[in-house]
């Protein structure tokens, strides 16, 4: 048995169009990244181009023995590689994970006009604020604090139907304070 006999027939076949496809490979990968919206790096390029020549010879040239002539050979490749791309930048997208974020990225940042008028409405609550008494700003605590009137009366030891009325004179109270500023 001599050496060439030992190797499959199409392995030289296979090689010879892998060597012939090598220059347009990143070529290829850099027009897919594009199609998607992606600027690679010349490093992002060269090992997305290194990986799908792996593929294309991983399996004993599985990937490329599935090129069925339908179309030209580079035709098939770009869309090989175009899908590739894909599966990578979604995979990619994914990567970014909550776990490696900063609490700020998440917080909201208002814009300067938003700010303002936070800045205003804390000006006349804390305006409106100075003008209640001792007892309306405990019920007006407790009621922030999203209290039923049947605990805000255990806890101002007044009867339930006081904190009803009680309740309603604030509100009324609020209104035309904030209503004066």
């Amino acid at each position: 048995m001599s050496p060439s006999d030992s190797q499959p027939l199409s392995s030289p076949k296979n090689e010879d169009i892998i060597i012939d496809l090598l220059p347009h490979i990143p070529n290829a990968v850099r027009c897919a990244c594009r199609i998607y919206g992606y600027y690679p790096t010349q490093d992002e390029v060269d090992d997305l181009s290194q990986s799908i020549i792996l593929l294309l010879i991983d399996q004993d040239y599985r990937r490329l023995n599935s090129f069925n002539h339908k179309s030209s050979l580079k035709t098939w490749l770009q869309s090989v590689i175009k899908r590739y791309v894909l599966r990578y930048l979604q995979e990619r997208k994914r990567a970014i994970s909550v776990e490696h974020m900063k609490a700020d990225d998440f917080a909201y940042r208002p814009n300067q006009e938003e700010e303002t008028l936070i800045e205003e409405r804390q000006k006349v609550l804390g305006e409106v604020i100075a003008e209640l008494t001792k007892r309306e700003l405990r019920l007006f605590e407790l009621m922030c604090r999203g209290m039923q009137p049947e605990e805000i009366s255990e806890q101002m030891k007044i009867k339930v139907d006081s904190v009803y009325r009680s309740k309603h004179a604030l509100i009324n109270k609020l209104k035309k304070l904030v209503k004066m500023m």
